[in-house]
């Protein structure tokens, strides 16, 4: 079209010009100083040198006094995105004009490259856009597997609405709850078996024993607070209140013994395994969680504290209730009243031993499973089904 030997299309940055998709001419890169284009892209309209001899600006370019010795140039800016920046140029090795026709098609020529770097420029900008997003989205996944393993790690520590409370507000509100029933565990004899047994045999052994009371505490509806040594305790009628939680400690508690009892008939001879004291009391709490470092959820008040002596007054192997429980369980169980039992506080409490179910309550020639009476009493009294049964092993 133009029977020119030399064209290229020019980027120009504040020191250099590259050379891009260049015919006849050599080097693909020189100094801004000097060259060109610099001048080019300066103005918005052709930038055009028939001599380059004639012109001051040029006489002693390297282009013009050596390779590829040009004798004329003709460059037409490249506008993208509002701003020049680079050339389409056209050079002779010897001086000459462009017709006015020439000159327009050089023009169209120089839009139609300036429109497709533009294009390149906005597919290159979607695609860092995208690349951005796609490590937004990772970023995000990465945050949200932490917040997933944060909550995670909340939820083993506490109930799943005060984990919610806290993870979103980053403190929880103490809670008054009028009627719950706490449960302690003890096993007898730990303190003697922490003498013979090595540390990891006697982690070991609580792991074993408290992961079974994790699982039954969850299966009937309770929730675990906390162990203290070999000691473990739960509560149920809370965060959520319901009227079946002292019926139902009671029988998660008969369902821990049952594994106390298990572990003990399956050991080796001369193997180590405990008994267990259990003591549940009914009444009212203070909820709330403590600390900064490291979250507790726990519950405070005199109704804890008679639950533990239950506990510390009851017997190997047996489940000693509050007189507060018995009269909340006693149409399920029956209970040996133990009269007034001295405690540690040294106050006289009335006490009652779980011994069985209720007469009326039980399977006929002591079928597995629920007794079908037990589970109609629950409904009844309680307006939902049962959560779980224990294996009666009350031997």
């Amino acid at each position: 079209m133009f029977k020119m030997p030399i064209s290229y299309v020019s980027f120009v940055d504040s020191d250099r010009q590259w050379l891009k998709a260049r015919v006849g001419i050599t080097p693909c890169e020189t100094a801004r100083d000097g060259a060109f284009c610099s001048f080019a892209i300066l103005e918005d309209r052709p930038f055009f040198v028939p001599d380059t001899k004639a012109d001051s600006r040029f006489t002693n370019n390297p282009l013009v006094v050596g390779d590829p010795f040009l004798g004329s140039y003709f460059g037409v800016p490249l506008k993208v995105a509002g701003f020049n920046v680079g050339t389409l140029c056209l050079a002779d090795h010897e001086p000459r004009t462009l017709s006015e026709t020439e000159t327009e098609a050089l023009v169209e020529l120089a839009n139609v490259a300036a429109r497709e770097l533009g294009l390149r420029e906005l597919v290159d900008t979607q695609t860092r856009l995208l690349e951005a997003q796609r490590e937004k989205e990772l970023l995000f996944d990465q945050l949200q597997q932490e917040k997933q393993r944060g909550d995670r790690f909340l939820l083993s520590l506490m109930p799943g609405d005060i984990a919610e409370e806290l993870s979103t507000s980053g403190k929880v509100e103490p809670r008054y709850f009028h009627d719950v029933t706490v449960l302690f565990t003890d096993f007898v004899g730990f303190s003697r078996q922490t003498e013979v047994l090595a540390a990891e045999e006697l982690v070991e052994l609580l792991n074993r024993y408290f992961s079974a009371f994790d699982d039954i505490v969850a299966r009937y509806g309770l929730e675990k607070l906390k162990t203290i040594g070999d000691s473990y305790m739960c509560v149920g009628g809370m965060p959520e209140s319901n009227a079946s939680h002292p019926v139902d400690a009671v029988l998660a508690a008969m369902e821990m013994r049952n594994v106390i009892r298990e572990v003990a008939r399956n050991a080796e001879p001369h193997g180590i395994s405990f008994d267990i004291r259990i003591g549940l009391h009914t009444g009212p709490v203070v909820a709330g969680v403590v600390g900064t470092r490291r979250f507790a959820y726990d519950i405070w008040g005199e109704t804890v504290n008679l639950a533990s002596r239950m506990e510390s007054s009851g017997a190997p192997g047996c489940i000693n209730l509050s007189e507060r429980t018995f009269a909340r369980v006693k149409d399920f169980f029956q209970c040996e009243h133990r009269g007034r039992v001295t405690t540690k506080d040294h106050q006289e409490r009335e006490m009652y031993f779980v011994r069985d179910l209720q007469n009326s309550l039980k399977s006929p020639s002591d079928e597995p499973g629920v007794p079908p009476q037990f589970q109609r009493r629950y409904n009844t009294y309680f307006r939902k089904p049962l959560q779980a049964f224990p294996r009666l092993d009350l031997s």
